[in-house]
């Protein structure tokens, strides 16, 4: 958890990381629960792919939880990566600028987001975490060290702003509603939430 001493050490101008990949545990849930349909718009490799991506993530370091590390971090679960940069930047007296082409997102993600119409950053999530931090490069390459695939994908900024830049435009964040895998489950008539077995964590 963040420590107070960390939110008075954060400042406008400093660099705003994602580490992991955005939408994975929604993504693996999305492959299980439609693969045979997947598989006659794909090759089973890549629904096999979609529906391991999970497990087979890379752990996020323990070392973000480290005090003498300088980021503070917040998880990416339900809500996804925007309920996560919103979490993270609630307690502060900022707001931020993130482009949204620069957070990390699997091929698979993508594709099934298109494919069902849901907003992969939106999309539950696990092994993600959106980072504040004074020297980016350094945590990024403790991070990719460390196996972890991480991003540089904006600055924290003046004002109360949450502003994501996408093609030229840009949106204001605001709280996430509803998880985009909620709204899949719904479309689906699947009523059960997510078990492990359906994510082929064992």
């Amino acid at each position: 958890m963040m420590e107070k001493r960390k939110l008075l050490d954060i400042q406008c101008g400093d660099a705003i990381l994602v580490a992991g990949y955005a939408g994975l545990l929604g993504t693996s849930f999305i492959a299980v629960q439609k693969a045979e349909a997947l598989k006659k718009r794909y090759r089973a490799s890549f629904v096999k792919a979609a529906e391991d991506c999970f497990v087979q993530a890379a752990p996020l370091p323990d070392f973000l939880w480290d005090a003498e590390v300088s980021l503070w971090s917040a998880p990416a679960e339900e809500g996804g990566i925007y309920r996560a940069l919103w979490t993270l930047m609630e307690p502060l007296p900022f707001g931020f600028t993130v482009e949204l082409l620069d957070i990390p997102l699997r091929t698979e993600t993508i594709e099934l987001c298109n494919t069902f119409d849901l907003n992969p950053y939106e999309l539950l999530s696990g092994k993600c975490m959106a980072l504040i931090c004074r020297r980016p490069q350094q945590a990024l390459r403790r991070l990719q060290e460390a196996g972890c695939i991480a991003a540089m994908v904006g600055e924290v900024t003046e004002g109360n702003e949450k502003r994501v830049n996408y093609k030229g435009g840009s949106l204001h964040l605001r709280p996430s509603g509803q998880d985009a895998i909620e709204l899949f489950k719904e479309r689906e008539g699947l009523e059960h939430g997510i078990e492990r077995e359906d994510i082929n964590i064992y």
